[in-house]
């Protein structure tokens, strides 16, 4: 697990030009303790159609949910969320995820003054480390990066540009990617509702994936965890997996250690 993922966050980032911080590259990972999870809430269901400058979009059937990475700590830090060959990240849609035509992959460039005259920017699809919109640098907010490697332009399948619809996102690469922020951006701490924000999509298909996360407790950039979390259609069947087991459960994707023998 650390080989892949310290070469990602020291190799690629620093070639991208950003300097992590030493924090950003934590040591003793682990798996998430208890308490930590995904959750999918629903922001707006069959959208409709929306008038606006650039003119008629049709949104009926699409519904607009986000991503949540949830905490238990105030304090704590969702760090990134990446992906590479053995730990990777799908998120996914049954059809197409929308993009509103002044829309990006990440919210930095999204100004909500903006959602009077273009109502479809409200329903735009992107990633992110807790941010709606254009971070508020008052309030220590900053922008939320990424990176993605030659051999999988993860960001442009899924945000093409030109409002064209957006396909899945799967960093599963040897090499890897990413969309992170460093740590002491406001916007990636819990906060009182213990959780952040980790992304939004507007589709009219069924959404699903898995997310491999870092966060670190507390804002402790020394005491961290990565681990995989499932959402949707990409969440598992836990049971025993084993057929050689009394109790072998062929629905089951992944075991959860109940297999019994004779």
């Amino acid at each position: 697990m650390m080989s892949k993922s310290i070469n990602l966050i020291v190799a690629l980032f620093c070639c991208f030009g950003t300097v992590f911080s030493q924090q950003q590259v934590a040591v003793n990972s682990a798996p998430a303790p208890e308490g930590y999870g995904v959750e999918v809430e629903v922001v707006s269901e069959n959208i409709g159609i929306l008038a606006g400058a650039l003119g008629v979009t049709d949104l009926t059937g699409y519904s607009c949910k986000r991503v949540y990475v949830t905490m238990v700590n105030s304090g704590d830090f969702l760090s990134s969320v990446s992906g590479d060959a053995t730990n990777p990240t799908f998120l996914n849609t049954s059809t197409s995820f929308y993009h509103a035509v002044l829309g990006g992959a990440t919210p930095n460039g999204i100004n909500s003054l903006l959602f009077g005259v273009y109502p479809d920017l409200v329903y735009d699809s992107w990633v992110t480390i807790g941010l709606e919109g254009v971070p508020n640098a008052l309030a220590g907010e900053a922008d939320v990066a990424t990176v993605q490697s030659t051999e999988n332009p993860w960001t442009t399948v899924f945000e093409p540009g030109g409002g064209l619809p957006g396909g899945n996102i799967a960093i599963d690469d040897g090499v890897g990617g990413a969309w992170y922020a460093l740590n002491g951006d406001a916007n990636g701490v819990a906060g009182d509702d213990l959780r952040v924000l980790a992304g939004q999509f507007t589709t009219d298909g069924d959404l699903g994936g898995q997310l491999y996360i870092q966060v670190f407790i507390n804002g402790d950039g020394s005491n961290e965890f990565r681990d995989t979390f499932y959402f949707g259609d990409g969440a598992p069947t836990p049971g025993c997996t084993d057929d050689t087991a009394c109790n072998y459960d062929d629905t089951a994707s992944e075991d959860d250690g109940s297999c019994e023998y004779p």
